[in-house]
């Protein structure tokens, strides 16, 4: 039922079954809020564009209430709610639960440009014929580019292209000028909210271009292949295929299990430089074709928390199966911001840097994550990439506390003052799964001068599956902790092992 029709049944029960007095009260509201609509109507007339012809010139006008126009608003509020109170006074309970369900959202919709502190919106319409008109003020005409732009590319299509038409680029220097004029002159709502917020700048609305900071084109790494055996990732796997008999069997003990500390503490043997593991996924398993099929898989993370408060997050994790991507919080991830911005554009900002983990975790301090996380996809108007970006960067407090910088948008590692790379996602440059790497002597001087210790997280699953993809034989989820001993040395310090079977 419309909001109009919830009204009419309740105009139509009042009439029926109320009182005169009632009956007046309603009529009185009613009149009201008909005689602020028509006032409204005619203030939205006099600010109307004319969208009658094409040929007409668009002029957008910028236009600022008057101080009459707000206190009649305030009048027309208090006048509504005074009428309002008089017709609930006189009306009993059932009365009342009928109007609040029924009458309400029609009569206040009446007086919406009285009782709404919502900003208006932006008429499209004009802002379609501004950009029209002024690509053709910047020079494109039939005559000179008409026949050109039909054959261009595939069409004269709105769908991306690699070459566009001569129109399309124009069009684009016309959009680019209404949203400089746009966000000079007019209140930001975001689609996500109602409420009018700051601007600040492209990425709020994703229209930003090629990232200029971004000097690659893809990574070593798609987030699925399966890699060997690397410096970073020592441990690769090479699965068999299984009977169901056999995946039982492959489901009750930890062989092709991943997770060990061989996983956290590693060594670049070209420099002999000694890294920790902040976050990183592997993925090994059979092929989907031959049948029944096994997989194994893990991911790993590395959380910061005050010394003080190490032990009490350990006990609330340690009967947790933290395999959820979203388990543990990483810094930011980052989407329209340019790497090379990160970490001090406000696009990239981060309103505490301490965080809260998922509920399930059972605990219900802060902790700091270390890494953010950066993506870029292919497709729409970028064809500077040939594939789908996913890589690590440092936790700004990272940054900030080792004095690191950018080395540059190739490497895409960070280095301290002296020229020392303290953090880097080796899969930039070298085949291997992405991890975020970061020197291990100068993390843990930072930890000690913080009185913060780190703590890591490995957990995942093997699974196994029939023939069928709806065949799902069972697996076997682990999640251990592990943490730095009194040498340094990375020892799990929890197991937590779960199954689960078909029934």
């Amino acid at each position: 039922m419309s909001p109009f029709e919830a009204f009419i049944k309740f105009t139509e029960y009042v009439s029926e079954n109320g009182t005169d007095a009632q009956r007046q009260h309603l009529s009185d509201l009613l009149e009201f809020c008909r005689k602020c609509f028509k006032e409204d109507l005619k203030d939205n007339s006099d600010d109307e564009s004319d969208k009658s012809d094409i040929s007409t010139p668009i002029k957008i006008r910028f236009v600022s209430k008057s101080d009459d126009y707000w206190q009649r608003r305030k009048e027309n509020e208090e006048r509504f709610k005074e009428l309002e109170n008089a017709l609930l006074d006189v009306l009993d309970n059932n009365f009342q639960y009928n109007y609040q369900t029924c009458a309400r959202h029609y009569l206040s919709g009446l007086i919406n440009g009285y009782t709404s502190d919502r900003p208006d919106s932006f008429d499209v319409l004009l802002a379609q014929r501004w950009v029209c008109k002024r690509a053709h003020e910047y020079g494109w005409s039939n005559e000179f580019f008409g026949e050109f732009d039909k054959r261009i590319g595939t069409g004269r299509g709105r769908n991306d292209k690699h070459i566009e038409r001569i129109g399309k680029k124009y069009q684009w220097l016309a959009l680019y000028e209404l949203l400089a004029r746009m966000a000079d002159n007019l209140i930001y709502k975001s689609s996500f909210s109602d409420e009018a917020e700051a601007y600040k700048g492209s990425w709020q609305i994703s229209e930003r271009n090629i990232d200029p900071s971004l000097l690659i084109k893809k990574t070593q790494d798609d987030g699925w292949k399966k890699h060997p055996a690397v410096w970073w990732s020592p441990v690769s796997l090479r699965l068999k295929h299984l009977n169901k008999s056999e995946q039982q069997l492959w489901l009750d003990n930890d062989s092709d299990q991943l997770n060990c500390a061989s996983f956290i503490d590693v060594t670049e043997p070209l420099s002999d430089q000694r890294w920790l593991v902040l976050k990183g996924f592997k993925h090994y398993g059979t092929p989907y074709d031959m049948g029944s099929h096994i997989d194994s898989w893990c991911r790993i993370w590395c959380i910061v928390l005050p010394k003080n408060q190490t032990k009490r997050f350990i006990a609330a994790i340690a009967k947790q199966t933290l395999i959820d991507t979203h388990a543990l919080p990483t810094a930011v991830h980052l989407g329209d911001s340019f790497v090379g911005e990160y970490p001090w554009h406000p696009a990239c900002s981060i309103e505490d840097e301490w965080k809260t983990t998922d509920w399930h975790t059972g605990y219900s301090g802060k902790v700091l994550p270390t890494v953010s996380e950066i993506e870029k996809g292919t497709g729409g108007y970028d064809y500077s990439l040939e594939q789908n970006l996913s890589f690590y960067l440092p936790a700004p407090w990272i940054i900030q506390k080792l004095g690191m910088q950018l080395v540059d948008g190739r490497e895409l590692c960070f280095a301290n003052h002296s020229g020392l790379t303290l953090f880097k996602d080796p899969s930039i440059h070298e085949l291997g799964p992405s991890a975020a790497l970061i020197d291990k002597a100068a993390f843990i001087e930072l930890l000690e001068k913080e009185s913060l210790s780190p703590v890591w997280i490995i957990a995942g699953e093997k699974g196994a599956y029939g023939e069928h993809t709806d065949d799902f034989v069972g697996r076997r989820v682990h999640s251990f902790v592990y943490e730095l001993d009194v040498t340094n040395t990375v020892v799990c310090t929890k197991q937590y092992v779960t199954h689960e079977r078909r029934h």
